[in-house]
This record gives structure tokens, C-alpha cells and sequence, in this order.
């Protein structure tokens, strides 16, 4: 389904996924400004069955709501817990056949590529909290608003659908 404005030009609408099976990140960005953003926070659930279940119910409906174009979420990579990789690619398959059933492209991007293309620099010894530390500034710098971690990488996501890899600039 496309979606016009009053002047009838089409609305390109990208969702950005920081995915976690406790809090999940969603991001909406419309003709290339941020819209809006959402935090599913299931932490509190501690049977692993029941939190994914719904984790994976709550993303679809924000999909639902929020009808995009283009869906771009973090790649699920190896870490030592199989359980966690296991859980991540149950979730990830939920969006990527939403995205399947509905017309919708999909891509997965490496943190360090997202990371690169919004202009965080990554070097080898960078730690995690850092990095996440960055993404809370750059969103209050860019967007000027208070989010926590998931919430900053899934708008940062987002936007990286934005960011000329080369120039750090808007693609036009």
C-alpha cells in the first residue's frame, strides 16, 4: 500500500529494528524525517516462551500501524549463548516474513555498517557501552530527544537508510 501526501507524492516510510527479546527498538522515518518511535519493554516477563510470543505479536502490530516500505533491523550476529542467537533468529523470521507477506523490502545491516554510515566511530577495542553511549548523544544532537539505548540505535537504523556511506550526507 503507498501512501500519498495532499500534493499526491508518495511518502516513503523506512522502520528501523534494534531487536531484543526484552526491549526492541522501532523507529519511524517518513520522507526521510524522523516521525516517530516506540519501545517494546518485556523485560519484566521472565518465562523466555511467554516474552517472545509476545515480543514478536508486539512487533507486528507497530508494523501493522506503522506500514513501511523498507524495514531495516540490526543482523543477528554470533555470540558464545546459542540461546540467544536461537531466540534473536525466531524474532528476526517474524519480521521477515511480515515483511514477505506484506510487499515490504527488508534488509539487515552489520552494527559496524549502521554505525559507520550515521558517523560513529567504531575501533576494535570499543566497547558496547560506549557505542550505545554515542547513539544516546547523536540522537539528542540530531533529533532532540531524551531515548534510551534502544531506542537511539533503532532511530539511528533508521536514518543510516539516509546516510550517504561515503559523504555522511543525506542521499537525495
Amino acid at each position: 500500500m503507498e501512501i500519498y501526501d495532499d500534493k499526491e507524492e508518495f511518502i516513503m516510510k523506512i522502520v528501523g529494528i534494534d531487536m531484543s527479546s526484552q526491549k526492541t527498538g522501532i523507529c519511524l522515518m517518513s520522507n526521510g524525517e524522523y516521525t516517530s518511535h516506540v519501545l517494546i519493554d518485556l523485560h519484566k516477563i521472565k518465562d523466555t516462551d511467554e516474552r517472545i510470543r509476545k515480543m514478536m505479536k508486539s512487533i507486528k502490530t507497530q508494523l501493522n500501524e506503522y506500514q513501511p516500505d523498507i524495514i531495516v533491523m540490526e543482523e543477528c550476529l554470533m555470540t558464545n549463548n546459542i540461546k540467544t542467537v536461537k531466540v534473536l533468529s525466531y524474532i528476526a523470521g517474524v519480521i521477515m516474513s511480515w515483511a514477505d507477506e506484506n510487499n515490504v523490502a527488508f534488509k539487515f545491516q552489520l552494527p559496524s555498517a549502521w554505525r559507520k554510515r550515521v558517523g560513529i566511530i567504531q575501533g576494535p577495542k570499543t566497547k558496547r557501552e560506549t557505542l550505545k553511549l554515542e547513539a544516546i548523544d547523536m540522537v539528542k544532537e540530531k533529533f532532540k530527544i531524551e531515548v534510551t539505548d534502544d531506542e537511539a540505535e533503532a532511530i539511528l537504523i533508521a536514518y543510516s537508510m539516509l546516510c550517504n556511506e561515503k559523504l555522511n550526507d543525506i542521499e537525495i
